[in-house]
């Protein structure tokens, strides 16, 4: 990676890249910066790289890798409060995209799968 983060997600995509989301600089959410950015991984050649920003920069957030081959981030929080706010990244187009999906809350440690995506 090329900066230091916690409380990101990393998510496999179909061709075996990970994408790194969003996080935090150090260990205390009450420290900024909070990032947006993303990175994707490929384990075949070592190498990082920037894929640009989500919408909004987020910790403690959810990641989801879909059948479709997008990436659904939810929920986590900015620097001052929840989230309720969604989005997709399209690898094929390394784009992010906002969504009309609401999250209410994401109080749970870890989702196996997003309503069968």
């Amino acid at each position: 990676m090329s900066i230091m983060r916690f409380k990101h997600t990393a998510s496999v995509l179909i061709d075996g890249k990970v994408l790194i989301s969003g996080g935090l600089w150090t260990e205390s959410p009450r420290q900024p910066p909070i990032f947006a950015d993303t990175e994707l991984y490929d384990p075949a050649t070592d190498i990082w790289t920037a894929t640009g920003n989500m919408n909004n920069p987020r910790f403690s957030h959810k990641a989801f890798t879909l059948k479709d081959g997008k990436v659904l981030v939810i929920g986590g929080y900015d620097n001052k409060s929840l989230l309720s706010s969604a989005e997709l990244y399209d690898p094929f187009r390394e784009l992010w995209i906002k969504t009309t999906t609401t999250v209410h809350c994401i109080c749970i440690n870890e989702w196996k799968s997003f309503k069968g995506r």
